[in-house]
């Protein structure tokens, strides 16, 4: 049942910590983003989203194409992780990033935590070059 491993999910302690930090960096990407963007006198609202700092920074010359790769790696995948996990265990949604099937309770404690610390080495690296580049302007 799908449901049972989104279960595993809630209740284990890595997976749950490690999503943690996932929200954590997301949000501090996010004001890495907007310093970089009041920086260079591109304004936004106030609520913008992930998604749309990175497009206004597309938008405005901000980027570059491997920047704009990651960008899409990190944005799709965040979202997925913030938003999907329960609509994929209730089956409400195709599978497409992560599996749903075939699934054990280790997968919890191992594959899905790693996943998301994967992840979160993308957005510790794209945070140090925005950094930099901050820096440049």
């Amino acid at each position: 049942m799908p449901l049972d491993f989104y279960e595993e999910l809630l209740n284990n302690k890595r997976f749950c910590e490690s999503l943690g930090r996932l929200l954590l960096l997301s949000g501090k990407l996010e004001s890495a983003l907007k310093k970089l963007l009041d920086e260079n006198g591109v304004k936004i609202r106030t609520r913008a989203t992930l998604g749309e700092l990175v497009g206004a920074c597309q938008k405005n010359g901000l980027t570059n194409l491997d920047l704009d790769d990651l960008f899409t790696f990190i944005v799709t995948r965040r979202n997925y992780l913030t938003h999907n996990l329960y609509p994929l265990f209730n089956e409400e949604i195709e599978v497409t990033l992560l599996p749903r099937e075939d699934l054990c309770p280790d997968d919890a404690d191992y594959y899905f935590p790693k996943c998301v610390n994967d992840l979160i080495s993308y957005i510790e690296f794209t945070i140090k070059h925005i950094a930099v580049v901050s820096n440049d302007t």
